[in-house]
């Protein structure tokens, strides 16, 4: 299982063995796509939410 290589541009490991473990489970891949994209807009919304709070003080 670890010698599977993740995708190409894959930023952290541990989503690439997250999304081997559901796939494995029968989640699909466009299933899996659409978390990612929406945990990395919400982390983008928390820094700037944090920054805006850094500049406010």
């Amino acid at each position: 299982m670890y010698s599977e290589e993740s995708k190409e541009g894959e930023e952290d490991p541990k989503v690439a063995v997250l999304k081997r473990i559901l796939g494995s489970l029968g989640v699909e891949v466009e299933a899996l796509d659409h978390i990612r994209k929406e945990a990395d807009e919400e982390k983008i919304k928390k820094k700037m939410k944090k920054g805006e709070e850094i500049r406010d003080d």
